[in-house]
């Protein structure tokens, strides 16, 4: 979220206005303009985060496999359908396909062959330690 050109810290579920005093630009390097700024935080807004993410930890860490790989499917998923936005016509420095490659690799949702074999090939299945997910 932004507020003002400026980033908000994601802590605890909700975004969050950063306490912090300093922010480094975001540039993007095809035209050099400032998208956005981030915060630099200190350990105020630091240790939220981390304090956070540790209570949240034990629930995740139950969630059983097939539910937490959803995450990765649906980011998998908005990459395959924005690609073309990713990419500029005639920019070589742009994402696009061209240096994505795989959007399934580029994820982490690889599907070899050993996970093909075993979903019969079917698309938005891949096995993880021999059971089949689907997305």
């Amino acid at each position: 979220m932004q507020t003002n050109g400026r980033l908000s810290n994601y802590i605890n579920g909700r975004w969050q206005e950063s306490t912090a005093g300093e922010f480094a630009d975001i540039i993007n390097p095809a035209t050099a303009e400032t998208l956005a700024q981030v915060p630099l935080d200190g350990e105020a807004d630091v240790k939220a985060a981390i304090e956070s993410a540790a209570a949240a930890f034990p629930g995740w860490r139950r969630t059983p496999p097939e539910e937490r790989i959803q995450f990765l499917f649906k980011l998998k998923q908005l990459l395959e359908d924005h690609l073309e936005d990713l990419a500029a016509p005639g920019d070589e420095r742009a994402l696009g396909r061209d240096r994505i490659g795989d959007p399934d690799i580029a994820v982490g949702v690889e599907r070899d062959a050993v996970g093909d074999a075993r979903s019969g090939g079917r698309p938005n299945e891949i096995a993880l330690e021999g059971r089949l997910l689907h997305a």
